[in-house]
């Protein structure tokens, strides 16, 4: 007489799990895949885009496009040119630690630090306090005294009564 039901799914193996990176197209070996982009459209100066292709940077970019107007997709393929942005420093893909993690730097906005997971084609943004080394910290959040009086030119003082920017020039609300 055959087994039971009961008894074929007590003999059965367990499925075989599914990698992380097989899901979210994420695959740590792959490392640094963020590229830096330009997009332009007629009456608009070129915009710079991160992104793992240069249709994403195309989708990215057509997305703040609409907020100004309303145009399908494939409107916006005609209006819109794309290039691979060559000049952009010496920072950028350079390995760093996030929360103790591994990343790679992709830029940072005076405020946040963007990051990029290895084998990944986002980027998210890091409190500059979770970033080491703390060169690629902003030069508002760098602990060490002197990193912040390197930027400024000998002799060049901040103004009295507020701070002073990068290369020690005041600020605009300063007298």
């Amino acid at each position: 007489m055959g087994a039971s039901l009961q008894d074929r799914a007590l003999v059965a193996s367990p499925p075989e799990p599914v990698p992380v990176s097989a899901l979210t197209g994420n695959d740590p070996s792959r490392g640094f895949l963020i590229k830096p982009f330009r997009v332009s459209v007629d009456g608009f100066s070129p915009q710079l885009y991160y992104a793992a292709s240069r249709a994403l940077a195309l989708r990215d970019a057509w997305w703040g496009y609409r907020n100004y107007r309303e145009v399908t997709f494939k409107e916006w393929l005609r209006m819109a040119r794309c290039w691979r942005e060559d000049e952009i420093g010496d920072q950028f893909g350079a390995p760093i630690t996030v929360c103790g993690k591994p990343a790679f730097f992709v830029t940072h906005n005076n405020q946040y630090v963007q990051f990029s997971r290895p084998g990944g084609t986002e980027y998210f943004n890091a409190h500059p306090f979770d970033v080491e080394p703390a060169e690629f910290r902003p030069w508002t959040y760098r602990r060490d005294s002197d990193a912040v009086l390197a930027r400024r030119p000998e002799g060049a003082e901040p103004r009295s009564g507020g701070s002073a920017g990068p290369q020690g020039i005041a600020r605009k609300d300063q007298p």
